[in-house]
């Protein structure tokens, strides 16, 4: 039985923390691009990743109490403690962040205005100026992509410590 529970935690780390550690940067991916599809299917799939990681967690300590792990043993503690950071930013960082950026992008305009007659170029950003709606809509997307990375970046460090934590199982057994 222990092995059927360590099994069904395993795979159900890899199938649902695994996808929800890279999620964040496909959505940075789709902010660069200015592609809201993807920047809306990214923050979708960081929620129910972020929900659906608590099953993990619940096979996780089904699986400790069945080999008799103490709760109070310190990596467990801390792998835990980094778990519950790690969902608090996937479902109260990173989702609104992609959601909101979305809805920024859908409602405002990256398209560059007709440059004016007789003009050689097209129109540059800085010729934006002249319309707020670039500009404020840029800003608004920089800004993600600036919370984004950093969720993203965070993310990682934390799925990676968490299964350090599980493979070393240091402070002992």
């Amino acid at each position: 039985m222990g092995t059927f529970l360590r099994l069904l935690h395993v795979l159900s780390a890899i199938l649902i923390i695994g996808p929800l550690a890279v999620i964040p940067l496909h959505g940075l991916r789709g902010l660069r691009d200015r592609d809201v599809v993807t920047v809306r299917e990214a923050g979708k799939a960081a929620t129910r990743l972020g929900f659906a990681s608590i099953l993990v967690a619940v096979l996780g300590g089904i699986l400790a109490k069945y080999l008799k792990y103490r709760t109070g043993t310190p990596w467990i503690v801390i792998a835990a403690t980094l778990y519950i950071v790690l969902v608090v930013i996937v479902l109260f960082w990173t989702a609104p962040a992609l959601r909101k950026a979305a809805r920024t992008i859908e409602a405002g305009t990256f398209e560059l205005p007709a440059p004016p007659e007789g003009a050689d170029q097209p129109a540059t950003p800085e010729m934006m100026a002249a319309t707020g709606s670039y500009l404020t809509t840029k800003s608004e997307v920089d800004k993600a992509v600036g919370r984004v990375g950093a969720a993203a970046g965070v993310t990682l460090l934390l799925v990676v410590a968490i299964v350090t934590l599980m493979v070393s199982r240091p402070f002992g057994r």
